[in-house]
């Protein structure tokens, strides 16, 4: 598939802060999403804690650029989340950050569904 260009890498993490923030955040405490959910009917925060960084990835070179910056983002906002790296890396798995030194505490595989696997070398 097709990816954002680069320089509007920004936007599409503000995207996902944004999102976590309407999902997460504080009804009556300022947060201007937070306001927005409860005006929208739903005052009571969803409490989402997982998430997921991209969606059936072909080009692991550029995911895994871009995937250490939704990373910092999102736990700048919730620090206690669950991030899932996503993609088809197959063998090898060049490129995916859970096994090239990037903290991630799950990897969805895409090979074999359903199933989210740890993150096994953000376990050692």
């Amino acid at each position: 598939g097709k990816y954002m260009p680069e320089n509007e890498t920004a936007t599409l993490v503000q995207d996902a802060v944004d999102a976590v923030r309407f999902a997460n955040g504080n009804a009556t405490g300022g947060d201007a999403y937070g306001e927005l959910r409860a005006t929208m009917g739903r005052a009571e925060p969803f409490n989402l804690m997982h998430f997921e960084i991209g969606n059936e990835e072909k080009n692991m070179t550029i995911y895994a650029q871009r995937d250490p910056l939704f990373a910092a983002a999102i736990r700048a906002v919730e620090p206690g989340a669950t991030l899932v790296a996503s993609g088809r890396w197959g063998w090898p798995v060049k490129g995916n950050p859970c096994l090239e030194g990037a903290r991630c505490d799950l990897w969805d595989g895409e090979r074999c569904a359903p199933c989210v696997l740890p993150a096994l070398s953000c376990r050692i």
